[in-house]
């Protein structure tokens, strides 16, 4: 599991990826990427099975060549997702893949693909830490091809990610986009900021 010293140091050059699950503890790590990347890191992600967990989830990777060095320049990339079974999925924003970073000049619309192991049960959009859409899947299919928007009040810096869950337990995380929009259109009843928390000091 990750750690508070996880977030003491940030280089995104030569920390790309983090592990979002962990096959054999069976442990996703999806609540403390947030935090990261509510720091501003830039995280891909991929799943590892481990030495006694074989097959139990995998590390996958977009790459144009199926060479060592093809492979590895795409990880750099983050153009990866984390799986516990064999599933097929891409996560974009037109010319954009997952793993990038771009400034929108609309509001975006992201594309996704996914081809599963068994019935697809649930497909959340996660938007800087929220699941703010559960997106529909047909009826007992195992692939979906579908596309989300945001509402038109979209704007600021955000990062936008998938996850997947099967019928039958195996889930898959895409590695977000990170996408900035200044968006001319304002929200007329905005959400209100968080209130700082409070703190209490002790008096002898």
């Amino acid at each position: 599991p990750v750690n508070a010293r996880t977030w003491a140091h940030q280089n995104d050059a030569l920390r790309p990826l983090m592990e979002i699950y962990q096959g054999c503890r069976d442990h996703d790590s999806q609540r403390q990427a947030h935090v990261g990347l509510d720091k501003g890191y830039h995280l891909g992600f991929i799943a590892s099975s481990d030495h006694v967990s074989t097959s139990a989830s995998y590390a996958c990777v977009w790459a144009p060549e199926g060479q060592l060095e093809s492979i590895f320049r795409s990880m750099q990339a983050r153009r990866t997702f984390g799986a516990t079974s064999k599933i097929r999925l891409i996560f974009r924003s037109g010319d954009h893949w997952m793993g990038e970073r771009f400034t929108a000049a609309e509001v975006p619309t992201f594309q996704i693909e996914i081809d599963g192991t068994a019935p697809l049960k649930q497909l959340t959009v996660y938007d800087n830490g929220l699941p703010v859409s559960q997106l529909p899947l047909p009826d007992d299919s195992s692939s979906v091809n579908t596309t989300y928007r945001p509402d038109k009040y979209f704007t600021g810096r955000h990062y936008v990610y998938i996850h997947l869950v099967q019928a039958d337990g195996n889930q898959a995380w895409s590695s977000p986009i990170w996408v900035t929009y200044d968006n001319p259109v304002k929200d007329p009843n905005p959400k209100p900021e968080p209130a700082p928390r409070s703190t209490t000091k002790a008096i002898d």
